[in-house]
Formats: C-alpha cells, sequence, structure tokens
C-alpha cells in the first residue's frame, strides 16, 4: 500500500514528458508543487533551506573583492535571528497557487514557452524584457509568473567599492560550477528541478540540488549608506504621516534595473528579514548602531506597525501567522537585548576619552 501511495504522490508532482503542456497543465503543476513544498514543514526543510543559504556565504567567501553577504525574505523572517524553530505554514502562498490555477483552468492553447524557453533561454539575461511584450500566451502563464510561485532564496553579496563587475563576474562563475542557478536561467530545468526537490524533501531526503537563487549585489558604501538612514526616515515618515520608504536597487549577477522599476522597499526588509554573515568593516558596527536605536526609540508595537506600514499587502496578509509575529519580537528582543551591551560600551570609550 505503501509503494502504491508513493507511486501516486510521484504522480501527482511529476510534470509529464507530454509534446505540448497547455496553459491550464503548467499552472496545475506548479501550483501542486509550490502547496506541497509550503505544506512541509518538517526539520528536513529547515536543515535543506539552510544548506542553501551556507552554501551562498561560502561561495560569497571565495571571493576576494567581498565583504560579506546577508539573506532577506523567506525564510529569513520565518525562522527569526538564529534560524531555528518550526517552519511556520505560510498560507498567503496557498492564495497565490490557487488564484494561478483558476487563471490558468480555462485555458487549454499549447504552452508555447516551453520551445520558446529552450531554443532562446541563453540569450535572455532578463526574461522581462523579452517575456512581458509577447502575446503568445496570457498574462498569467508567462514564464516569470510560474517560476515566481516556486520557492527560492534571496541573497544579497556586499562588495568593496567599485568592484561590482569583479564581484559579478566572479560569483557567475562560482554559481554555475556549483550548480545553483537563479529561476530564469532556464525556467522549464528550473520547474523541472523544484519538482524533484519538493518530492525528495517529502521524503525526508536532503536534496543534492540547490534551489533557485536570485543572487543580488551591492556596494559597502551603499548598504552602509541605506542602514543609517533608516532611524531618519522612520522619523520623518512619521512625522509626515507618510510609509516610510528607502529605495534599494541592487546590481545581479545576470541583469539591471530598468529605469521605470521602483526597487524593494529597504525597509520592509530590515525589520522583518535582514540577517547579515561575516560583515567585514564598519558595516558590523553601523547594523549594531541603527538597531539599538529603532530598539531604545520604539516599543515591540510602535516598531512592529512601522513595519506593517512599510510591507506590501501580501506580507501584511501573511503577518496574521501568529509563529511570524513572534519571529518579529524574537528579532526586537535580541535588538533591545544588544542595546543595552552598545550603549554600555559607549559609554565606557567616552568616559575613557574625558579621562584622557
Amino acid at each position: 500500500m505503501k509503494d502504491i501511495a508513493k507511486e501516486s504522490f510521484r504522480d501527482t508532482l511529476k510534470i509529464r514528458e507530454v509534446e505540448k503542456p497547455t496553459v491550464k497543465s503548467m499552472g496545475k503543476k506548479v501550483s501542486e508543487m509550490s502547496t506541497i513544498f509550503e505544506k512541509n514543514n518538517t526539520e528536513t526543510k529547515r536543515i535543506y533551506l539552510l544548506r542553501n543559504v551556507r552554501a551562498f556565504e561560502y561561495l560569497v567567501s571565495k571571493i576576494d573583492c567581498n565583504e560579506g553577504c546577508f539573506g532577506t525574505g523567506y525564510p529569513f523572517y520565518a525562522l527569526g535571528p538564529y534560524w531555528q524553530g518550526d517552519l511556520p505554514e505560510i498560507k498567503e502562498q496557498y492564495r497565490y497557487n490557487d488564484e494561478l490555477e483558476e487563471e490558468t483552468a480555462l485555458d487549454s492553447t499549447i504552452w508555447t514557452c516551453e520551445d520558446c524557453l529552450k531554443k532562446n533561454a541563453h540569450k535572455m539575461p532578463d526574461l522581462k524584457v523579452k517575456c512581458n511584450p509577447c502575446k503568445n500566451v496570457s498574462e498569467a502563464a508567462k514564464p516569470r509568473k510560474l517560476i515566481n510561485r516556486l520557492p527560492d532564496i534571496d541573497m544579497w553579496m556586499v562588495c568593496k567599492d567599485g568592484h561590482v563587475e569583479e564581484a559579478q563576474e566572479k560569483l557567475s562563475k562560482l554559481l554555475e560550477e556549483y550548480d545553483i542557478k537563479t529561476s530564469d536561467v532556464d525556467p522549464v530545468q528550473t520547474m523541472e528541478d523544484v519538482n524533484e526537490i519538493v518530492e525528495q524533501v517529502n521524503q525526508g531526503i536532503i536534496p543534492n540540488k540547490f534551489l533557485p537563487i536570485d543572487a543580488h549585489i551591492i556596494e559597502h558604501s551603499e548598504l552602509k549608506r541605506l542602514i543609517k538612514s533608516i532611524p531618519q526616515v522612520l522619523e520623518e515618515a512619521e512625522q509626515n504621516n507618510e510609509i516610510p520608504y528607502i529605495a534599494i536597487k541592487p546590481y545581479s549577477y545576470r541583469k539591471t534595473w530598468n529605469k521605470d522599476e521602483k526597487g524593494y522597499n529597504f525597509i520592509n526588509d530590515f525589520l522583518s528579514s535582514f540577517t547579515e554573515r561575516n560583515f567585514v568593516g564598519d558595516l558590523e558596527e553601523d547594523l549594531r548602531e541603527v538597531r539599538s536605536k529603532l530598539a531604545t526609540k520604539y516599543s515591540l508595537q510602535e516598531l512592529y506597525e512601522k513595519y506593517l506600514l512599510s510591507a506590501p499587502d501580501s506580507a501584511k496578509r501573511r503577518n496574521k501567522t501568529m509563529k511570524i509575529i513572534e519571529c518579529f519580537r524574537k528579532r526586537y528582543l535580541l535588538w533591545k537585548e544588544k542595546a543595552k551591551d552598545y550603549y554600555i560600551q559607549n559609554k565606557r570609550l567616552h568616559d575613557d576619552e574625558n579621562e584622557k
């Protein structure tokens, strides 16, 4: 009976090798993959996610111009500051998956993207440029729409000022060497790989393959500027009754930002998920200073409300999950605890200076 169940599960997940997949079949398969991965909140999945993060951390450490790295988004907002605890079930993801299935359910036309991508993916460093204007498939079934429903990891490399191109070149080579891809390098292969990953994690196996990675590069001085500006931006937004917003448009190892794109809201990521690793120079001290200021000036409730102000609607819905609220609380309490040490240390330095 167990073998039959396993075979049934594989059949449910597997993207069948049909000659011409339809928009409907692709929407259904991607939705199912994403939902099954989200429902699996086992220790195996937690360990696997952290394996992906540490792999990127290791690759960055091999690049001479690196000054550390950090992660944002999932799983960082869901695991708290020490990457520990049970993974919460993000029900918002189910809503997106259901929407995808509904939007593609009545479309039995051929998903022509597969043939196009197999021929042209290597020529398309940014799918948005080539796929957005295309009229051959509906908006719901375009490659970026489909792969956006699949799990990935957002990681950022910090590089020395003036070394972006060097960082892009070296990071690209290392990611290729270790077979770590962004989801838009080869979307068809990405969906096949994630299908295999989902099945293995569901069976309690740590996959050898890595999840797609959204890899960004940011210069030291730019990250420093963003971090240092946070207290003032929050204060001014409160005074002017505005949404706190700091635009961040990082470099990627594959693409650049279009001029009309707004960029990420750094405030949102900083308050909810910013998780640093191996920072070099004064960035670690900048983080301590800013976090100490925020935890001293604002209560937990006040800072949480500022986070919600800066969050998109999807994040606001997601944050109704009690375990995610608890992760935010733990992050704040850690900042609060370290703020005491920070101010005690600074007072001693100030007293020493006065004695001299």
